[in-house]
């Protein structure tokens, strides 16, 4: 697929080259941000998650927050950031590091678009009941599968070859991860640190067929915040990357 003559991963660009910081989740390829990045052609920094081939594993949920935070943060000392664009648990990553920068005595970006946030206490229950079988050890392919919730089979398995690059080896310790910040009460977190959001144009996509999305949580969320908005669209926990021309849409609406 092309866009103005251009591949989708040239809209991925090097640190300094836009004005867009990308903050995947635990499971987590740049790549997939890039059909979005493309329709609205707008160039994205997205950077890999760190853990996948910088560092040792830290399977402890507030440890591996904070050393993620960490590194966004100088990423933000260093560039300016007129939009965040988060994906899952790293809306949790995104909003520490707001709260971060603000302590810093440092500017917090302009717009915020939460893509996905997980809300549902029982969704990795929910996901499970989907019953897809398993031959011993769950697979990557597996376990996106449960979440996607009827992508066509061609962008699946292009996220499955990406997310398998980025981290296939450490596949593992990324599940544990996961199954730990489901522990960890990430799901109330969340939807706290929406509701002490302040002065940013924020924008919610959420997959209604999403097990980690819970509308009455977030309604509560947000109750009484004018400056975000909420959009639901049909699609699993994967919205930007199942449906990107329609999450490119509800963006450019959302900034008019």
């Amino acid at each position: 697929m092309q866009y103005d003559g251009a591949t989708l991963d040239e809209y991925l660009v090097e640190e300094g080259k836009s004005d867009t910081l990308v903050i995947g989740g635990t499971t987590f390829a740049p790549g997939d941000i890039s059909a979005v990045a493309a329709s609205l052609d707008r160039p994205m920094f997205a950077p890999a998650n760190p853990f996948y081939s910088q560092r040792e594993w830290i399977s402890d949920p507030q440890e591996y927050n904070r050393e993620l935070v960490g590194e966004y943060l100088d990423y933000a000392a260093r560039n300016y950031f007129d939009t965040i664009i988060a994906h899952s648990r790293g809306n949790l990553s995104a909003l520490d590091l707001i709260g971060e920068m603000r302590s810093e005595g440092m500017a917090p970006p302009k717009k915020l678009i939460l893509i996905a946030p997980p809300l549902n206490p029982n969704g990795l229950a929910d996901a499970s009941s989907k019953k897809v079988p398993y031959t011993m050890v769950p697979s990557i392919c597996d376990v996106l599968k449960q979440v996607t919730h009827d992508m066509p089979l061609d962008t699946l398995d292009d996220m499955v070859r990406r997310h398998t690059k980025e981290y296939g080896n450490l596949f593992t310790q990324v599940l544990l991860t996961m199954i730990a910040e489901v522990r960890s009460n990430i799901f109330q977190k969340i939807p706290n640190l929406i509701r002490n959001l302040k002065e940013i144009k924020t924008l919610i996509i959420s997959g209604t067929n999403d097990p980690w999305h819970h509308e009455e949580n977030l309604a509560k969320a947000i109750a009484g915040k004018p400056t975000i908005t909420s959009v639901n669209m049909p699609t699993g926990h994967f919205p930007h990357v199942h449906a990107p021309e329609r999450v490119a849409e509800e963006i450019l609406a959302w900034e008019k």
